[in-house]
């Protein structure tokens, strides 16, 4: 990490709880999974309450998630990265934890589909 990529994950986190609050008051957990190859990105989120984990609508809230899908390119641009994935978590009470993986795009995915649970794989 370095100042810029730093001062970008932060911003990150405050937009990407901004748009947990909007989307459900009651969230308790959410996760961003970000993924680059150098000129394909792929997104997908998720949220836990305390009663259930939902995906997050990619067309419904695409205007939420555009902004957050350029701040994640512009993080693997300011660590002079072409390739990888990130996975943030963060929660109601604004905490937060970022994960980068470089080599393996496959891991952490967000899914519900094949006994998936909405929870990244392998978390």
């Amino acid at each position: 990490m370095n100042d810029e990529s730093s001062r970008l994950v932060i911003e990150l986190v405050k937009e990407f709880i901004a748009v947990m609050q909007n989307i459900n008051q009651n969230w308790e957990k959410g996760y961003l999974r970000f993924m680059f190859d150098v000129d394909y990105y792929q997104s997908s989120r998720s949220y836990a309450t305390a009663n259930d984990i939902f995906i997050v609508d990619a067309i419904k809230y695409r205007g939420f998630f555009d902004q957050i899908d350029l701040k994640g390119r512009q993080i693997f641009d300011a660590l002079g990265r072409s390739k990888g994935l990130f996975l943030l978590v963060v929660d109601s009470d604004f905490n937060y934890d970022i994960k980068f993986e470089w080599s393996n795009l496959d891991r952490w995915r967000i899914t519900k589909l094949d006994g998936g649970t909405g929870v990244p794989l392998g978390l």
